[in-house]
């Protein structure tokens, strides 16, 4: 027979009540409380919101005995937790421990044997349910279910900056941290699929002319890509780490710390790109002379994923349940109604039923038209003046582009009822 456990275990009994299968043995991308995890399972996120394919970052036990969270993307491989630059006992583990285990409790009480271990913020307070979830965005995060509101609340999370997990804007993009996380094409460089940062940015030049043209080097201050480093050389001038890379044909880039030690990195590849006030150093991008370049473009980013921009749910905070709990449900039925209205209008405006559908077919090009630039400043022209700017962009956002991709033409690139439902919810904040 098949039963499912009160702890959310699927298991199949044979004769005795012998377990022949359980659920937990096979976990996705969550973990709940007191499933064992070991050195033969892992976490895979989904690939984005709505999808329920498997995605590029996962959690796993590596070959040393260590946790870690790992990009595994088409071409591209890189692990970013721990830090990555840190060996094991600077990072606070160790490797001794070859049993692979973990497992956290219904308090929130996580304990690797790797000596890695956290408490979730809201440990001590009365049953609460739990999850471990490896997110389509690349954190890792523990979740607390809200009994008030019925929604998912983090009580903690991997990494505190969205900007350290590798991938989360594709191949030569540059996270930014404003203070969430954008996504930018550097200069030279444009978006290679509107919309989806997961393929990064492409060159508008050819990288071959390397080895034929003369070529020149555009600043970025407070830019770095991680790894894939050509040469690296301590004590040295930027003149001679500027030659390094002009005398191979494979570098792509430089970068120059400044912090005292002069450091030199050559790179054959540009990922994991992003930009600190806190980073003293600069990356020196590579170009044939006939290409025009600016550095105006950095600033101007997108979001990486559609995401909670934080104004309903304090991390750490013992008191996250009761923030805004009333705003928090206006918010959540004000998302879906609007999608509706906005469908609704959209549709009228696509059979040409309305007096007002040419200004409203002009609007609707419009938005298209900005948001394959990566532009968003049509948001705060459309939405209501009357909530004084308090509202989520995202949700906006996801509103408006949900209601214009179920009028499409082509009915094979509207989204089915379920994955408007279900990004609606991702973005309910």
């Amino acid at each position: 027979m098949a039963e499912l456990l009160d702890t959310g275990n699927l298991v199949i009994k044979g004769p005795g009540d012998k377990i022949l299968w359980q659920s937990f043995d096979s976990p996705t991308d969550t973990l709940l409380p007191n499933q064992l995890f070991t050195k033969s399972t892992n976490l895979i996120s989904r690939l984005h919101g709505g999808s329920y394919a498997s995605g590029y970052f996962s959690f796993f036990f590596d070959n040393d005995n260590v946790l870690k969270l790992k990009y595994d993307g088409p071409d591209i491989s890189s692990i970013y937790w721990p830090i990555p630059y840190l060996n094991v006992f600077q990072n606070g583990r160790t490797n001794y421990n070859s049993s692979r285990i973990v497992v956290y409790d219904e308090m929130g009480h996580f304990v690797s044997s790797d000596q890695f271990q956290f408490i979730a913020s809201d440990m001590g307070m009365s049953r609460i349910e739990r999850r471990l979830t490896m997110d389509y965005d690349g954190n890792l995060r523990l979740y607390s279910l809200n009994n008030d509101t019925g929604l998912w609340v983090t009580s903690w999370e991997a990494l505190s900056q969205l900007c350290n997990v590798h991938g989360v804007c594709g191949r030569y993009a540059i996270c930014v941290n404003t203070p969430e996380p954008k996504c930018s094409c550097p200069p030279g460089y444009e978006i290679t699929e509107p919309r989806n940062w997961n393929k990064g940015c492409k060159p508008l030049f050819n990288e071959t002319l390397f080895q034929s043209q003369r070529v020149k080097f555009v600043e970025l201050p407070h830019v770095d890509y991680y790894g894939f480093d050509l040469n690296f050389s301590e004590s040295t001038s930027i003149d001679s780490c500027r030659d390094l890379c002009l005398e191979d044909y494979r570098c792509k880039a430089f970068s120059y710390r400044l912090n005292g030690d002069r450091r030199c990195y050559t790179k054959s590849e540009l990922f994991n790109g992003y930009q600190s006030p806190g980073f003293e150093g600069k990356i020196y991008l590579k170009f044939p002379v006939t290409v025009e370049t600016s550095q105006l473009a950095i600033l101007n980013g997108t979001d990486p994923v559609c995401q909670s921009d934080g104004s309903e749910t304090v991390i750490g905070s013992p008191s996250m349940y009761n923030i805004n709990t009333k705003r928090t449900r206006w918010v959540y039925l004000y998302a879906f109604s609007s999608a509706i209205g906005l469908i609704e209008l959209l549709f009228v405006v696509s059979e040409g039923g309305d007096e007002h559908g040419s200004d409203l077919t002009g609007f609707v090009r419009m938005v298209e038209s900005k948001t394959q630039r990566g532009e968003d400043s049509w948001i705060d022209e459309i939405v209501d003046p009357r909530l004084n700017g308090q509202f989520s962009r995202n949700q906006a956002r996801t509103i408006v582009q949900l209601g214009m991709s179920c009028v499409q033409e082509d009915r094979n690139k509207r989204p089915t009822m379920d994955l408007v439902v279900q990004a609606l919810l991702e973005c309910q904040y």
